[in-house]
């Protein structure tokens, strides 16, 4: 379930006018806007006019073949987001339940500087909305009750969305660095990958989480996990001091990394086994994905190893949070993926079609509720762990060089493996080379140089891309054409 409808009229033609634009390499017709928003030419031009206003670092240009959006400064989508998200009273309402800091209606509506009848009709909106999730809107104190883990998934989502990574979470940026720190070093203990998405995501589910247990709300009691190691207790005093409106003592580390300790995030097989034998909502999930991957394999005429088989299956599971009910993922605005499965449909229209037709087949065959949502999650796992149900897959190998760093290579191969990655082998220089010669015998084993310097002429003799140091979905699009030019080649040899 996405909360876009909190948002303005205006704010979500904006938002869909950008997404748009960011999509699309920058250029749209005025047919297309149209189309996009539904509304007439007038409400359109104001809506145009209104971007470089809201947004100084855009520009936008008409010409014959259609408006052109320009970057005058850097401006990454995320950003953008975060922007409109902020200015919405309902984004701002939510926030004060979090923090429970009003005692009534008439408070909040002070804080927010709306009238009282304004603020309870954000409300009753709000609650309509919750209830399907168990979520309820008490009225005194201002706070929500009711299903805790969706609560804090839903807090996990808006935080990841709506915070500046440039402003602080905690009182200063002190618990922050801290916190950072903190998981850093019990990633590290507990041999789990240190990735930047794993790490954000942890970070923002601990923070919802300490200022839910600071109110008195928690989501388990503590307990000997039977693959995770209890935290150390050394940052509790840090973070403590760091949260509003008082500082609370004795907070439960266990309760903090819920994600984790729950069984909503594996990011290794082991605690995927350890789950399967403890956990019965994994227990279940893994009765359909195993019942799906079969499907999936009988009619693609599949023929994986079991350790394959397995190796999907633990990625199916990983982020196992759409597989409770009522399948559905609870945020504020669309995952990354839905990008993904945007351009996916535009590459492979027919292919993808009949995968969607026959996973809906397979869940009404199995009567399981397929949400939007959960269809496209469904969609989104085959695509990256099973691509050659629908794309040419033919493996490469691909070198990544970046001229930052070699933990920014090793970035790098993180985000392009992430969303690329099926039958591509992003590999790295893990070594010297003391003249060209050896150099170039080592570039002769790849099928693609991704790099972020222009290349050398001696470079230029091998297929070669020069890539941004930061990457966005744009570039993203960008490399997946050159690899499937360079899979059309080998077709055609």
């Amino acid at each position: 379930m996405e909360l876009r409808h909190l948002l303005s009229r205006d704010q979500q033609r904006q938002l869909a006018l950008l997404s748009f634009f960011y999509e699309r390499d920058y250029l749209a017709t005025e047919e297309e806007l149209a189309a996009l928003t539904g509304v007439s030419s007038s409400i359109l031009q104001k809506d145009l006019a209104q971007i470089p206003q809201q947004h100084p670092e855009l520009s936008l240009e008409k010409d014959d073949q259609g408006y052109h959006l320009r970057q005058v400064t850097p401006l990454s989508f995320n950003l953008i987001k975060a922007r409109i998200l902020n200015q919405s009273p309902s984004i701002s309402l939510l926030r004060l339940l979090l923090f429970e800091e009003c005692q009534s209606q008439t408070q909040a509506a002070a804080k927010l500087y709306l009238s009282s009848s304004t603020t309870h009709r954000y409300l009753e909106k709000l609650a309509q909305t919750l209830a399907a999730w168990g979520i309820t809107i008490e009225m005194r104190p201002l706070r929500l009750e009711g299903s805790e883990v969706h609560i804090r998934r839903l807090y996990t989502s808006l935080y990841r969305q709506v915070q500046l990574w440039s402003q602080s979470f905690f009182a200063t940026g002190d618990q922050d660095q801290a916190l950072r720190r903190y998981l850093t070093d019990y990633l590290a203990a507990q041999n789990l990958p240190q990735s930047n998405y794993v790490m954000d995501k942890l970070f923002v589910s601990y923070f919802v989480a300490s200022i839910r247990q600071s109110l008195g709300h928690r989501l388990r009691q503590s307990s000997p996990h039977p693959f995770l190691a209890e935290p150390a207790p050394y940052l509790t005093t840090t973070i403590e001091n760091g949260l509003t409106p008082t500082p609370v003592n004795d907070l439960d580390q266990q309760d903090l990394l819920w994600l984790m300790f729950e069984d909503y995030a594996l990011y290794r097989p082991d605690h995927f086994q350890i789950a399967l034998a403890t956990n019965p909502r994994i227990q279940k999930a893994q009765e359909f994905n195993k019942a799906f991957l079969a499907f999936l394999m009988a009619h693609y005429q599949l023929k994986l190893t079991s350790t394959r088989q397995q190796e999907i299956l633990f990625q199916f599971i990983s982020e196992n949070e759409v597989f409770g009910p009522p399948k559905d993922m609870l945020q504020v605005l669309r995952h990354p993926r839905h990008f993904f499965l945007k351009k996916t449909q535009q590459f492979y229209p027919q292919e993808v079609a009949d995968l969607k037709h026959s996973i809906q087949d397979f869940c009404h065959r199995r009567k399981e509720h397929l949400t939007t949502e959960f269809l496209d999650h469904l969609l989104y796992l085959v695509l990256q762990e099973i691509p050659e149900t629908v794309l040419d897959c033919k493996p490469l190998k691909i070198l990544v060089m970046s001229d930052l760093s070699a933990s920014h290579n090793a970035h790098l191969v993180a985000i392009l493996d992430k969303h690329l990655g099926a039958n591509l082998d992003f590999q790295i220089v893990d070594q010297v080379f003391y003249n060209d010669e050896d150099l170039l015998a080592h570039f002769q084993q790849f099928d693609l140089l991704l790099t972020t310097v222009l290349p050398s002429e001696n470079m230029q003799r091998f297929p070669v891309m020069v890539i941004p140091t930061f990457m966005d979905f744009r570039q993203l699009d960008r490399i997946h054409r050159k690899i499937q030019e360079i899979r059309n080649e080998k077709d055609a040899e």
